[in-house]
């Protein structure tokens, strides 16, 4: 037997349980980066030019844009958590707005692979940014990457998208977040469970 994902990583598979059974299990790593990119960039505009909120009001028969004013990315600073496939096109991508863009990724020859890419530290990118991105792997290192402590730095302007994997961002830290005004938006499409 064979199980073949379509994804970097494999946290959504029980791999010694598969193996336990004789199945070989193979992910087809970048095979969906530009999809997830793409995807990532459909949260960032629905969000930032409140899609969601127009389309709710149009089918109210309401047609009033000064209720809410939407966000011009050309300027703002993009924070980008995990440079690596899928980082590095929403880098690419948010370059064409006219975006300034930063990094955070573990391994440090990504700085001359994009020198774009301002590296900064974590912290940086959470203060710093007007929309934070995470593209990492779920492992020991990234459980909880953003929790109560740090997503506190984050701008109270601010928005989060998490299009990586669930359990890289503390849910409860996240909601806890948004009830009390810490930062604005979130735009998530992976849970923990």
């Amino acid at each position: 037997g064979l199980i073949c994902t379509v994804s970097a990583g494999f946290d959504n598979l029980d791999i010694e349980y598969a193996r336990k059974l004789g199945i070989k299990c193979m992910n087809v790593a970048g095979a969906n980066s530009t999809s997830a990119a793409e995807f990532t960039w459909a949260m960032i505009l629905a969000i930032t030019k409140r899609l969601l909120k127009a389309d709710s009001m149009m089918k109210q028969g309401i047609y009033d844009y000064s209720k809410f004013a939407n966000i011009e990315l050309s300027g703002k600073t993009i924070g980008i958590i995990g440079v690596g496939n899928i980082g590095s096109k929403v880098a690419g991508i948010a370059r064409a707005f006219g975006m300034n863009v930063l990094g955070n990724d573990i391994k440090p020859s990504l700085k001359n692979r994009y020198p774009f890419i301002k590296f900064v530290s974590l912290n940086k990118i959470l203060s710093l940014s007007d929309i934070v991105t995470i593209h990492t792997p779920l492992d020991n290192s990234t459980k909880y990457l953003l929790n109560n402590t740090n997503i506190k730095l984050m701008q109270k302007y601010s928005v989060l998208i998490n299009c990586s994997r669930g359990g890289t961002v503390d849910e409860k830290a996240l909601i806890t977040a948004l009830k009390r005004g810490r930062i604005s938006y979130a735009g998530v499409d992976v849970f923990e469970k």
